[in-house]
This record gives C-alpha cells, sequence and structure tokens, in this order.
C-alpha cells in the first residue's frame, strides 16, 4: 500500500531451510504412510516468518492443491454448525452443515480449477502437464493448512483440535481423504491458547526461526523505487533504529533483532512490518528529501529547517509504519497522532 505495490518483500529470503525441509520431509512421510500416520506437521513461529508463503510453495512442489483456513476469524458455528432440532418421536438435536466445510469445499474446487495452469507456470508446460495428470489419479491432492491455530479463544480452537486430528466436523461432514493436514502456531503472544499434553501427543511441532543475517542481506539488496540518496538514508535510519530499541537477549529462541525495548515487556515487530517501514521511510525521505535540498541554494533559507523537516517526515513514516503494532501493546497513547519535536 505504501508503494502502490511495486516493492514486495520475499518472505522466502528471510528465513532458515532446515524447517522447510523438514515440513516437507513430514507431509511426504504422511502422503506414502496414508491414515496410519497419525501425528500432524505443525510448525511453529512467530508472524512473519514465511509460513504461509512457503506452504503455497511446498504445496507446488509436491504437486498438491493448497486450502488456507485462518482459524483466528472463525467462529464455534462456522467449525461446527447451528443446533437444528430434529421432531419425531424422540426429541433430537442435529448440526446443520459447517460453513468451514463449505469454504473448504470452494478453496479446494478453485485450486482443482488453477492447478493445472499453476504447474504448468512453475514446471513448464510439458511437465506441467505431466504433474497435472499424476494428480488425478494421487491417493493425496490436497494440503489443508490451518493458521493462527491457537490464536482464538477456546470453543474454536476445541472444534478445530476436532476436524485436524479426526478429520471429522460431525458424523456427516468430514474433511475429504484425499488431503493432508498442516497446522502453525504462535509459540507465545497475547490471546495464544496453550497447547494440552494430548494434543503435544499427536503434533510433530518444527520451531521456525528467522535470521536476522539473511533477512538483513535480504533488505540491504531490496529495490526501494528511490533515488540513491533517499535509499541510503531510509536504510541508515532503520539499521539506527533497530540498534538503538531491540532487546539485547534473545527471546523465545527468536532473534533479538525483532524485539524492541520500549515497553514493560518487549514488543515483536516481524519481518514483514520492518519491511514496510523500510519501504515508507525511503518514499516519505525521498518526497521531503529532494525539495529541502533544491532550497538550499537560496542564501536566506535556513539549513537547519530543512533539517527539521526531513526529521520529521523520518519520524512521522516511521510511526505511520508502526503505529498499530505499539497501539495494540498500549505503548503509543490512543489519543497521540501529532509527531513530538523532541522525538
Amino acid at each position: 500500500e505504501l508503494s502502490d505495490g511495486e516493492v514486495k518483500g520475499d518472505e522466502k529470503a528471510i528465513g532458515d531451510d532446515d524447517w522447510r525441509e523438514t515440513l516437507r520431509h513430514q507431509i511426504q512421510t504422511r502422503i506414502k504412510a496414508g491414515p496410519k500416520r497419525k501425528y500432524i506437521p505443525v510448525v511453529a513461529g512467530l508472524p512473519g516468518a514465511g509460513k504461509t508463503q512457503n506452504m503455497v510453495e511446498l504445496a507446488t512442489d509436491l504437486n498438491l492443491v493448497p486450502v488456507f483456513i485462518d482459524v483466528q476469524n472463525l467462529s464455534p458455528e462456522e467449525v461446527i454448525g447451528t443446533p437444528v432440532a430434529k421432531t419425531g418421536e424422540k426429541m433430537e438435536v442435529k448440526f446443520s452443515r459447517p460453513p468451514l466445510w463449505d469454504q473448504i469445499q470452494v478453496q479446494m474446487k478453485e485450486g482443482e480449477e488453477h492447478l493445472k495452469e499453476r504447474l504448468q507456470k512453475f514446471k513448464g508446460k510439458e511437465e506441467g502437464a505431466k504433474l497435472f495428470k499424476q494428480w488425478k489419479d494421487a491417493s493425496v491432492k490436497y494440503l489443508i493448512f490451518f493458521d493462527e491455530l491457537n490464536r482464538t479463544n477456546t470453543k474454536v480452537f476445541n472444534a478445530i483440535r476436532k476436524v485436524i486430528l479426526e478429520k471429522e466436523f460431525n458424523e456427516e461432514y468430514r474433511l475429504p481423504e484425499e488431503s493432508v493436514v498442516v497446522a502453525a502456531i504462535n509459540p507465545t503472544g497475547k490471546g495464544t491458547q496453550e497447547l494440552t499434553k494430548h494434543v503435544r501427543d499427536v503434533f510433530d511441532v518444527i520451531p521456525v526461526h528467522i535470521s536476522w543475517p539473511k533477512f538483513k542481506a535480504h533488505l540491504d539488496k531490496m529495490d526501494l523505487n528511490v533515488d540513491d540518496d533517499s535509499s541510503r538514508i531510509a536504510r541508515t535510519v532503520l539499521s539506527a533504529f533497530i540498534d538503538r530499541f531491540r532487546v539485547r537477549e534473545s527471546q523465545s529462541g527468536a532473534d533479538p533483532h525483532f524485539f524492541l525495548n520500549v515497553a514493560s515487556t518487549p514488543i515483536y515487530v516481524s519481518a514483514r512490518e520492518y519491511t514496510d517501514m523500510l519501504v515508507g521511510l525511503a518514499h516519505k525521505i525521498q518526497r521531503v528529501y529532494g525539495r529541502e535540498l533544491a532550497k538550499l541554494g537560496d542564501p536566506e533559507h535556513k539549513p537547519e529547517d530543512s533539517e527539521e523537516k526531513v526529521r520529521r517526515a523520518i519520524y512521522s513514516a516511521a510511526k505511520d509504519s508502526l503505529h498499530f503494532i505499539l497501539k495494540l501493546t498500549g505503548f503509543l497513547s490512543r489519543g497521540s497522532s501529532k509527531p513530538q519535536p523532541q522525538a
């Protein structure tokens, strides 16, 4: 949004390869073992680690149709359906068809319609057509990914747990047997549900960490679509900001560069949010810096006035990028809207 779609971060460039290969192995094992393999692969990582993007790529590599479910936006009724009274000699209660089941069916159908085109795009026309033919005869055809599994309320978590572990919504509606289920959880954070021992016993939890050196190298190579001066200033500002405010010790196994020491507890900033911040800085600096640079030829113009405007632009861009995060944590006053000079 900041750059009109011209600049996009590449999530693939910010993670370690180990967890992807581990997940690939788990899914391949599940496909080969069939229903006998009861364990569910679950990736555990903070937001912005590229989990969703990698699921798309993994599905393509394994010749599967991807289906995505954001668990945190579900209600209990969407998972289990609504109670429907059944009249007769005995009063019975059954549940209506769950809307989530319908949602999965729609995604499966749409994925099937675009699968051949997607395979040919990434694998080549001849190889893609061959893989599509193999897919039609495959015993496993769908990769169903339940994201943010433990960032929801207890009722939804318990309902979706049954779907994941037993592939069953109720006695009438089930996930397709031709599917393999994968989930993602946030290891810590506000609003997360703790996994019980029973659940952990059937989850193969794969830790996901973001490599700061890889992510930094990715940022350094990004084309920000601005002039060289604005790009250089934006990168310098972001590096200085992170060095000044980051925590000094690892948090939950994650790199300390992704946590800011600005509140009673460290605030997590994802790689995606740092990318947005860099892009926002670069474009706002370019709009102000060039204009102020031109004024320096006027002998009556005070250079310190231009410096102040550039500083305010930098502050405004950084605040805009982090506004939601800081508001969510309560660190940023909800009534605060104007940049403060001392900042």
